[in-house]
């Protein structure tokens, strides 16, 4: 019986013309971003605004929220470095809530009780794919005129 090999380091054969094209595209990517300007457009009419990154998408937020610096985010304590500190150099305060007790996702109830009259923000983090309680989130956010960022990367 003949073992299956994957073959590691053989040198791949391509044109120059085929290895200038891949790198044209990977450095200006101008097909794959009109292709992706066209979907979005498609799907989703002239109001979106695409990033390379979520990051990016949470830097953008942020700004454009507008914090002055006493003004409160509340955000899951269980998430990605990068969700705190868009919103740091916006301006905002930050407020960690925990996560439930079964889930990685936030508790609403935590939510709830973390909630001021400086609370401009609320940040929920689907986590690993599971969704948030949206519904009961949602609720909260329209209760206390909070705006409401959802980051599902």
């Amino acid at each position: 019986m003949r073992e299956s090999v994957i073959p590691f380091n053989i040198p791949t054969h391509l044109s120059r013309r085929t290895t200038s094209e891949v790198l044209n595209q990977y450095l200006h990517g101008q097909v794959e971003e009109d292709q992706c300007d066209h979907l979005v457009k498609k799907l989703f009419g002239s109001h979106a605004f695409l990033t390379k990154s979520c990051t990016h998408s949470l830097e953008v937020i942020a700004k454009l929220i507008g914090f002055n610096g006493a003004e409160e985010v509340i955000m899951p304590a269980y998430a990605f470095p990068s969700l705190a500190t868009a919103f740091i150099t916006a301006g905002a305060k930050l407020v960690f809530a925990d996560s439930g007790l079964n889930h990685p996702n936030v508790d609403v109830h935590e939510i709830e009780r973390l909630i001021t009259p400086k609370t401009k923000a609320l940040v929920v983090l689907h986590y690993g794919g599971c969704a948030c309680d949206m519904e009961k989130i949602q609720g909260l956010t329209r209760k206390h005129n909070i705006i409401l960022v959802e980051d599902a990367a």
